[in-house]
């Protein structure tokens, strides 16, 4: 049963490896970004929301905020929600 299980894996492998997909940079962006942990995108409005720790990742210091991008990487608003204790994972 263990050989069955070992020889599934290594074909499982093998046909994974050779369909590798690859990835194309279309934007990147810094634009008042600071120490960002997330991003959601909503595509009803077409933004990108980016979730911003700027600071201790552990502190509650209250200088964490959400920024908005549009869907080509432009800074729409760099501190759409601020006040924020290191804004963390978006649902």
């Amino acid at each position: 049963m263990k050989l069955k299980n070992y020889l599934m894996f290594i074909l499982l492998g093998a046909g994974l490896s050779s369909s590798a997909q690859t990835l194309t940079k279309i934007w990147s962006t810094t634009a008042g970004i600071k120490t960002p942990e997330s991003a959601l995108f909503d595509a009803k409005s077409n933004k990108i929301y980016v979730s911003n720790i700027d600071g201790d990742p552990s502190k509650k210091d209250g200088n964490g905020f959400i920024s908005i991008l549009n869907a080509d990487g432009k800074m729409e608003q760099l501190k759409w929600a601020t006040g924020l204790n290191a804004p963390k994972g978006s649902a």
